[in-house]
């Protein structure tokens, strides 16, 4: 039976921390879940300044002209469309470390 000394050596063990811990354990779990907060923070403040323009809200695959004002226009309109998925990324990283208590889990001795 092959035996793994650390977690270098499987690389489903080496992309789990990566993306639970950044390599740093605790600290790696408090910078996602900050990480995660700020942008949540910019998913927030996105969907209250669409708000204003609400009535302008127009679906388009690519801007109507390659102007700035048009591409702006059309970020913030596709940006509503998709702020749920885009929410989705840091309440999961918020979640994550809620669960956890705040405890990083090592996966080297695994």
């Amino acid at each position: 039976m092959i035996q793994w000394n650390s977690q270098w050596e499987r690389p489903e063990l080496w992309l789990f921390d990566l993306h639970h811990h950044l390599f740093g354990g605790d600290v790696g779990e408090l910078v996602i879940g900050i990480v995660a907060l700020c942008g949540l923070f910019f998913v927030i403040t996105g969907l209250l300044s669409w708000w204003r323009a609400r009535e302008t809200f127009e679906w388009r695959l690519l801007p109507a002209r390659m102007t700035q004002p048009a591409i702006v226009r059309h970020h913030r309109d596709l940006g509503v469309v998709v702020a749920p998925v885009i929410a989705a990324g840091p309440h999961s990283a918020i979640e994550n470390c809620r669960l956890n208590g705040g405890k990083g889990s090592s996966v080297a001795g695994v």
